[in-house]
């Protein structure tokens, strides 16, 4: 009888083991969704866009490589203007002066100069990979080359979620080309992810709309297909009057003399005696009731109390009594299971929440450093956990509770990133490493020859999990 369970036994364990492969081997041939590569070698004319009239063209795309054929993102955002001014109206807009006209009442018109408030988006030098995109200056009697990013910025955290800005300048031109999009930090697979291109050209929009440096915001339709794109491009054009002045710490109120920022804490300051005032001279704001609503729901509260208590009987006590100590007993029995499910979400989770902290206390250093601190405990710390809390427990519990704790974790962990939507190859890649860790669980539970089995099965697909990504696999 013994002989004749081996054999099952062995079975089964090969079955999972090709489960999980298979896992991994669907998600791995699934088409990364920030890969959108045509099969073109040679950039048309077709495929390019003519941001002026008799000006250069434009691939309204960025790629991995100088070619088409390793097409990612597409371009949604175009702002014409000096290339030093675009880039002041990301990260130092409170720099930029221009004149405006006001109308005093029975006066000539006259001019005084506007200092922009620094609202909006925060924006701070980014890092990320190289991407390029490609310009035909020829109507501008130039060449038509391939261009790596003028810059990239970012609002965010690397290792948390961010918007990510690349910007492509050329000397024949006044305008940027902008690829702007959300990503997060995939701590799985030690690298970012796009999910979506939209909400970021959309804030960069809205913050354009309102700032007193632009003369137009508009919408072009490009019929641009594949990158995320929805075929438009928001056109961003900045006045032609910016100026750059001397001293920008603040700008007299040609009327009081006083600076913005005295005028506004002046008429801060007055409203507020003004509403102190009118409280004193309100009798009813001094007026103390004999009952507030506090007291009623304090008094409501104790006589719901008092209520319920009379109305349980002593036999309904004694059965919440042995109930609560029934609850107890399970708990201490399958402590070490729960601990097993609290090591994982810890692991995970604490990863994050250590990576955005140290990159935000420490912005010298580079987020790669911090990662491949984080990463080792990830990667070695979760099998590890898995194996050394499961002894001593049930095998359906540990593999249960293994599930949950890391199931429940990642789940959170997208949450804390604002990923609302996930690629079926990703939504694959961690139902593969759950199984992993279900398997290495439900095998260091075991003890025995089946469970040294399991074991060695779940730790070599979470290793090939861990792996693949690391082979831009998946």
């Amino acid at each position: 009888m013994a002989r004749s369970r081996r054999p099952r036994r062995r079975t089964v364990a090969i079955a999972i083991v090709l489960a999980i492969a298979v896992v991994f081997g669907v998600g791995a041939l699934l088409e990364p969704t920030t890969h959108d590569p045509p099969e073109v070698e040679q950039v048309t004319e077709e495929d390019l866009v003519q941001p002026v009239e008799d000006g250069s063209y434009l691939w309204p795309y960025t790629s991995r490589g100088e070619t088409t054929s390793e097409r990612t993102l597409a371009i949604n955002l175009l702002v014409h203007g000096p290339d030093d001014a675009v880039r002041r109206s990301l990260t130092d807009r409170t720099s930029f002066e221009f004149e405006e006209e006001e109308e005093p009442a029975g006066d000539e018109p006259d001019e005084h100069g506007v200092v922009v408030d620094d609202e909006g988006l925060e924006w701070a030098d980014a890092h990320g990979a190289v991407r390029y995109s490609y310009v035909d200056a020829s109507p501008r009697g130039g060449d038509a080359v391939w261009l790596t990013e003028a810059y990239q910025l970012h609002s965010g955290t690397y290792l948390g979620e961010r918007y990510h800005v690349r910007a492509y300048t050329h000397p024949e031109e006044d305008w940027t080309a902008i690829q702007a999009h959300t990503d997060y930090w995939d701590w799985f697979r030690l690298r970012h992810t796009v999910p979506d291109i939209h909400e970021a050209g959309l804030e960069i929009e809205s913050d354009y709309l309102e700032a007193p440096f632009v003369e137009e915001v508009r919408r072009e339709y490009h019929g641009i297909e594949g990158g995320y794109s929805d075929g438009w491009i928001s056109v961003i054009e900045l006045e032609s009057e910016i100026e750059e002045p001397d001293d920008l710490d603040a700008v007299d109120d040609p009327e009081t003399g006083l600076t913005d920022k005295a005028t506004t804490d002046e008429a801060t300051a007055d409203e507020a005696s003004d509403n102190e005032a009118t409280a004193d001279d309100d009798p009813h704001s001094a007026a103390i009731e004999p009952l507030g609503g506090g007291g009623v729901a304090w008094i409501l509260g104790l006589l719901g109390i008092v209520g319920i208590a009379g109305i349980l009987a002593a036999e309904t006590r004694r059965d919440l009594a042995r109930a609560g100590r029934a609850v107890v007993g399970e708990i201490s029995r399958r402590r070490r299971a729960i601990a097993l499910a609290t090591a994982l979400a810890g692991i995970v989770l604490g990863v994050r929440v250590i990576g955005i902290g140290v990159e935000t206390a420490v912005p010298a250093l580079h987020p790669k450093a911090i990662a491949a601190v984080l990463y080792p405990i990830l990667a070695l710390g979760m099998p590890a956990a898995a194996l050394l809390l499961a002894r001593g427990t049930e095998p359906w519990a540990a593999a249960s509770f293994a599930l949950l704790g890391a199931g429940g974790a990642f789940a959170v962990d997208f949450g804390m990133v604002s990923v609302s939507f996930l690629p079926i190859r990703l939504v694959l890649h961690r139902i593969g490493l759950l199984l992993a860790l279900t398997l290495i669980a439900a095998g260091s539970a075991m003890g025995d020859e089946r469970g040294k089995q399991f074991l060695a099965a779940g730790l070599a697909a979470w290793f090939l999990g861990l792996g693949l990504p690391l082979a831009d696999v998946i």
